[in-house]
């Protein structure tokens, strides 16, 4: 026959498994029949294909089928059958001597024939297969129905729908989707929200078919995916159940944690999300099902990953999400370390319009660190700054594995990049030893102080004196060393151990009056304090998701603030103006006396200032600190100016509370970094593998959600009574009158 040979094909069978091994067997012995197929040696693998269903006169379509066939080997090295379906495959069963039978089976045929004569062989194949199970005396016990009731029965394929019930997907013909996965899902949701069971009969990588468990019913459907793509779409489908509810039980297999996260994602945009009881809710109501706290849980924490990624992958892709917020914001700073092992280790940033805009604030910083919630921990320190209407100026973060010498260190290393040395700069904290000793080498010319609120506090708790601590605070806001002595010295005669605590701090680290800087008005970490509450939910985010929520929420300020003044109708902002008008008013009560060419002494309210316009100095000191001219000083430039003098007050304030000014810091835009979808980065970031940061095994149970607060962060407000002099500050047992007589 030359290059024509001869193949074997049976199409009326399937492969069973029995002892090991696979062996064909027909479905009945009257179409248990093996026709010869001539074919060319050459033939393609679709003209192949369309033979066979030629032959064996198959009603199907050309994926429909599956053409296998069992080794020579099969028998001996109990293999599985092996499948043609590509031109190699067919190849190689053509060349192979000698060649085994080929045995084709259709994997829909049981769902894709619907004329009445199919459909009555698959339920007469079907319900033989389930009579199979039964015992024969229960078979003997069924009940026989008489002619007259059997003659007004429909014959099988005539069975009214009037019971048919609508899938509830929404599902048509030609339907796409996005890949397999969401087809999968969309379907198992709308099995639970409707409580119907399916059955996967094919799910490969082209093609998903799948059919109500319950034999009798019609429904099915089968999608395939388009070549060269990830989606798929509905190729045949049959939307209406026509089973009954013998079938279900208790809990919807559908109802998994995967079909949970996937439905109830939307509910975690932004923040905490439900909690895994209300979630619980969710789900009785909106799907009609029962499922554990448990699975409740674990959908939950897949919705979330789902929205924001996982911790896994947030630190995999943190060098090319670096890459990427420089990309979209030009001019900004981010730096990454990695330890020797590969794994994560420090993660710093600091967007352009961040650098850009410190230059327009007052240069005090405040820095503080707050611990992260997820299951690798760490602790993301902040840097921020006060702009002149008291808002909160975020100036760098930076996600650390603990708060030391080492990890500060590397904090201001990075923040020197942008932020001048200078003996203008204050950094602001709240005493953490590595905070002083790391600002002391990284920044020898600045100058350090500590929060006056923590100091204060701690005072409160270890002195228990709440005059003490009124006095104190009190001589820390004190301008002058007058008043600020006047305070101190009741402190020194209330408790002599208070303020001999305070001389070892230092003078100089928390009063006003002493810094060697200036502090402004800015004597707390309170600015820094309040990010870290800003991002209370946020700290449990992967640590890509968790920069995305910081880069929103400043977006969103900067925008804020930038529109609420670029109309301002004055020349400072509001705040100032206010200050402003309120030192007018007071400087017009009071007496002003030329001493020399601009400087003055001013007179009133029991006390007497210098004035030194020059300088823009007084010696009351606000002044010079704020400034902006102190009352004295309004006297002075009224007496100086006459009618001009209210221009000139601006000329004697600092430009930072300049309303241009203000808008120069917030002139630039955050720009949000792009979807990962779209992510343009060179190779050798991509080929860069990054580990999650190692975590020591910690005990058993629930993580910790909540720190401990610290010294005065949590106290009672009630103020102890004496029941014996009935004064407030002191209780009975510590009373000075109890051995009084």
């Amino acid at each position: 026959m030359g290059d024509r040979i001869v193949v074997p094909v049976d199409c009326n069978g399937e492969w069973v498994e029995s002892n090991n091994r696979y062996i064909w067997r027909w479905k009945s012995k009257e179409l248990a029949a093996t026709i010869a197929m001539i074919v060319h040696r050459d033939i393609a693998y679709d003209d192949f294909a369309n033979k066979i269903i030629t032959c064996c006169k198959l009603n199907c379509e050309l994926e429909d089928i599956v053409i296998t066939y069992l080794h020579s080997c099969g028998e001996k090295h109990k293999t599985a059958p092996f499948k043609i379906n590509d031109q190699l495959s067919l190849s190689t069963y053509l060349e192979d001597e000698p060649r085994g039978v080929l045995r084709i089976y259709m994997v829909e045929r049981l769902v894709e024939n619907h004329n009445l004569c199919d459909d009555q062989q698959v339920l007469n194949d079907e319900c033989g297969r389930m009579n199979m199970n039964i015992p024969n005396e229960e078979r003997e016990g069924q009940h026989i129905l008489s002619p007259e009731v059997r003659n007004r029965l429909p014959i099988i394929g005539e069975v009214a729908d009037s019971h048919a019930q609508d899938d509830g997907t929404g599902f048509c013909k030609d339907m796409s989707f996005k890949n397999k996965q969401e087809l999968d899902i969309a379907l198992k949701i709308a099995c639970v929200k409707k409580d119907f069971r399916l059955k996967k009969v094919i799910n490969s990588c082209s093609v998903y078919c799948v059919k109500c468990e319950h034999l009798e019913c019609k429904w099915w459907l089968r999608a395939v995916k388009v070549e060269n793509s990830d989606r798929f779409y509905i190729k045949k489908y049959e939307k209406m159940h026509t089973c009954g509810s013998e079938h279900l039980t208790s809990h919807n297999p559908h109802a998994t944690a995967k079909v949970i996260g996937a439905y109830f994602k939307d509910r975690y945009p932004e923040g905490k999300g439900p909690s895994t009881k209300d979630l619980k809710n969710s789900i009785r109501i909106e799907l009609g099902c029962k499922v554990s706290y448990w699975k409740v849980w674990m959908g939950s924490e897949i919705a979330k990953s789902l929205v924001r990624g996982t911790h896994e992958h947030g630190y995999g892709v943190i060098d090319a999400y670096s890459h990427m917020l420089r990309t979209s914001n030009p001019g900004s700073k981010t730096a990454l370390k990695i330890d020797e092992n590969d794994r994560f280790k420090y993660f710093f940033v600091a967007y352009g319009a961040w650098i850009l805009g410190f230059i327009q604030m007052r240069k005090v910083i405040a820095v503080d660190g707050t611990f992260l919630r997820s299951k690798y921990g760490g602790v993301l320190l902040s840097a921020v700054a006060q702009d002149a209407e008291n808002h909160i100026f975020p100036v760098a973060f930076c996600v650390v594995d603990s708060e030391c010498d080492a990890s500060y260190r590397y904090f201001f290393e990075q923040l020197r990049s942008f932020v001048l040395d200078t003996p203008e700069l204050c950094i602001i904290s709240d005493r953490h030893q590595s905070i002083r000793k790391m600002v002391s080498i990284v920044f020898p010319l600045a100058h350090y102080g500590c929060c006056m609120k923590h100091l204060g506090e701690n005072i409160r708790n270890n002195f228990h004196n709440a005059s003490v601590v009124y006095h104190f605070y009190k001589a820390a806001k004190a301008y002058n060393i007058d008043v600020f002595s006047d305070h101190f010295n009741r402190i020194r005669d209330l408790v002599p151990q208070a303020a001999t605590h305070l001389e070892r701090v230092g003078f100089h680290r928390w009063s006003r009056a002493f810094f060697p800087g200036n502090r402004y008005n800015i004597m707390t970490t309170n600015i820094a304090e309040s990010v870290n509450s800003m991002f209370l939910d946020e700290r449990e985010y992967p640590i890509t998701a968790l920069f995305d929520a910081i880069n929103r929420r400043f977006a969103e300020k900067f925008h804020e603030r930038r529109m609420k003044f670029i109309n301002a109708p004055t020349i400072f902002v509001p705040s100032i103006e206010k200050d402003i008008a309120k030192n007018i008013n007071l400087g017009n009560k009071l007496l002003v006396h030329q001493t020399a060419n601009y400087k003055y002494i001013v007179t009133g309210q029991d006390e007497v200032a210098t004035v030194d316009l020059l300088d823009k100095s007084c010696t009351c000191k606000v002044f010079n600190i704020d400034k902006i001219p102190c009352p004295h000083a309004m006297a002075a430039l009224r007496c100086q100016y006459g009618d001009d003098y209210g221009r000139r007050i601006y000329e004697y304030s600092s430009s930072y509370y300049n309303v241009e000014v203000y808008l120069i810091a917030y002139v630039e835009e955050i720009k949000p970094v792009p979807s990962e979808e779209t992510w343009e980065v060179p190779i050798e970031i991509l080929e860069r593998k990054i580990s999650s940061p190692f975590v020591e095994p910690g005990k058993v149970g629930r993580r910790s959600s909540k720190r401990h607060k610290g010294i005065g962060e949590s106290f009672s407000t009630k103020k102890n009574k004496c029941s014996l002099c009935k004064r407030i500050g002191h209780k009975r047992t510590t009373c000075s009158e109890r051995n009084v007589a």
